[in-house]
């Protein structure tokens, strides 16, 4: 699922301030040896809105008369232990993967559909169980990362981060009331993908690893560009503090808005060599004119600060999303040209929900 992992700790050094007046402070300063449980829970529902399919200057999209829609629910719980703190940051954390499952869902049905539908997908990680410990290193203004006890495949641990704190959503400064701040679109992996990249494979389904490496290779440098590939604004405003079922915590509210297009000819022209290969045999000549994701979200969410721990208390964030493919493709076979131009859109709506106990 990058610089971003050095960016993140930067940005929550020194995030205290005193609010309205109170003498309340907010920062990140958990005690040392304190343990949190955190859970997070992701609802992702889409239906197809528009599709179209052209080929050859023909329109085969209104045969099809096809109605989809996809469900994705994901849920991780951790156990983090705050070994030591300081600086805003944990100088070094213990976290235990407690529990990951991830499920997808799609309902079909149109002339074309054969009443079934596509499966279900459940995902598992061989995290689950494993604890893992990230400490800070000064040189190189980053997180060491390894298993606790050398208890797991070091590969395990690629492309893992630390903050599932959302320190990313506290300001810079001190603020008043009803005072906004802004957080950069790079800042958000903690928010995107919780954890990191958690190695969620599904269950009873065969999974080629080599492909799998090489199509995170060709997104390698994916959370480093996010704010060359998408635009729009995250928009904090601190609400002040109250009373949440007996711990005093502050209250930020967050306005996300963010659309993006992202090529992934390459990722298909990849994904066409290696079924040639597999196949053994050569794939007739392809150009590809268009093969663009498009992704919207529009939300808004709260976060909660527990004042006197120091952390994250709780966050919900919700809002409406949009799904978009266009793909226009020339092939020549046999001395003939043929071109496919295909789109197809779903919306839908996004939830995330964090919650902790000591």
């Amino acid at each position: 699922m990058p610089t971003v992992r050095a960016f993140v700790p930067a940005l929550g050094a020194s995030l205290a301030f005193t609010m309205g007046g109170s003498g309340e402070e907010l920062a990140f300063r958990p005690e040392a040896g304190a343990t949190l449980q955190k859970s997070f829970a992701t609802d992702m529902d889409f239906a197809l809105d528009e599709l179209s399919l052209v080929i050859d200057g023909q329109d085969m999209g209104s045969a099809l008369a096809l109605e989809l829609s996809m469900k994705l629910t994901n849920k991780v719980d951790v156990t983090d232990v705050y070994a030591a703190v300081a600086d805003g940051r944990p100088k070094k954390l213990v976290r235990t993967f407690d529990s990951m499952a991830q499920n997808m869902h799609f309902d079909i049905s149109g002339p074309m559909a054969d009443g079934s539908g596509p499966p279900a997908f459940d995902s598992a990680s061989e995290l689950e169980g494993k604890t893992v410990t990230f400490t800070w290193n000064d040189e190189k203004s980053d997180y060491d990362v390894a298993f606790a006890e050398k208890e797991g495949d070091a590969s395990l641990l690629e492309g893992l981060f630390e903050d599932m704190d959302l320190r990313v959503f506290l300001p810079a400064k001190e603020v008043a009331e009803d005072e906004t701040w802004e957080v950069p679109l790079s800042a958000l992996e903690s928010l995107f993908s919780p954890g990191g990249d958690l190695k969620l494979r599904p269950e009873g389904v065969e999974v080629d690893e080599e492909q799998i490496e090489a199509f995170k290779e060709l997104f390698a440098n994916f959370h480093d560009d996010l704010e060359d590939l998408f635009s729009g604004e995250c928009v904090c405003t601190y609400e002040g503090s109250r009373d949440e079922g007996g711990t005093r915590v502050a209250e930020i509210s967050v306005s996300l808005e963010v659309a993006g297009t992202i090529d992934l000819s390459e990722v298909i022209q990849k994904v066409i060599e290696a079924a040639g290969e597999q196949a053994g045999q050569p794939i007739p000549p392809i150009s590809l004119d268009t093969a663009d994701l498009n992704l919207d979200f529009d939300g808004a969410g709260t976060l909660l600060w527990d004042l006197a721990a120091g952390r994250v208390h709780s966050f919900t964030i919700q809002g409406d999303a949009s799904i978009g493919v266009d793909v226009v493709v020339g092939i020549e076979v046999e001395g003939e040209s043929h071109g496919f131009d295909a789109s197809i859109e779903m919306t839908g709506t996004v939830r995330e929900e964090v919650e902790t106990k000591e």
